[in-house]
């Protein structure tokens, strides 16, 4: 078992603040992380109360170490840009998804499901 160094009582704070009113729940879990450790747990032992795997935490308390609260914020992710903004894209489904399959045999059928 690993355990983070001792938490000031402004870093416990933090966290504190962190796990219960951050908008992206990941980044809840990972200060929750840092506070179960704090308190004696295994990495497997947090992994499982959170739902993820032991490399998780892991991972997020090496964060913490490296790089403090900063290491625990979701960073941007590279890739590929969106083509279509969110109301161009939602436009392009229903109207490929409203319109008949150029290949289609499907109107060639009769009402007995045979070909005609």
């Amino acid at each position: 078992m690993k355990l983070v160094k001792k938490l000031s009582k402004t870093e416990q704070k933090t966290l504190e603040d962190m796990r219960e009113n951050h908008k992206r729940k990941i980044t809840r879990k990972r200060a929750h992380s840092i506070l179960l450790n704090q308190e004696g747990y295994y990495f497997k032992k947090i992994g499982h109360m959170l739902g993820v795997c032991r490399q998780s935490v892991s991972n997020w308390l090496k964060a913490w170490e490296t790089d403090g609260i900063a290491g625990l914020i979701e960073k941007k992710r590279t890739g590929r840009p969106k083509k279509l903004n969110g109301g161009k894209r939602s436009h392009k489904v229903s109207e490929r998804t409203s319109k008949k399959p150029k290949n289609s045999t499907c109107g060639n059928h009769g009402k007995n499901g045979r070909k005609n």
